[in-house]
């Protein structure tokens, strides 16, 4: 059996909101591996994250919350070390919020296994 490995870009970029959302979910039948993450602060004020890696058909909770919150200082970038080789199987997800809405975007590439 051949493994391809294809470079992805996971989340593009989007804007995190005051409530839990999904902003990454690993694809059908495969394998995706987050290698890089990054969430921006765009405001000149402190605002925290917080992360949960989610398996498919569960629901954020203490039990799968791998970032708690915690700060990302005003104007700077979190990378996130907690997500690097994260794998996600089909369905799996990774969400996130913020605990203050507009201000912290969010960026992950890595890799789909097929």
């Amino acid at each position: 059996m051949t493994t391809t490995v294809t470079p992805a870009v996971l989340q593009p970029g989007a804007q995190l909101t005051g409530s839990t959302a999904i902003y990454i979910t690993g694809a059908a039948a495969s394998e995706t591996i987050i290698r890089r993450a990054v969430f921006s602060n765009v405001t000149t004020t402190a605002a925290t994250i917080t992360a949960w890696r989610v398996p498919a058909s569960g629901s954020a909770g203490a039990t799968n919350q791998i970032i708690p919150p915690r700060a990302v200082a005003p104007l700077g970038t979190d990378l996130a070390p907690e997500l690097t080789n994260i794998v996600l199987n089909g369905g799996d997800t990774i969400q996130c919020q913020a605990g203050t809405v507009s201000a912290i975007n969010f960026f992950a590439s890595g890799f789909v296994t097929t």
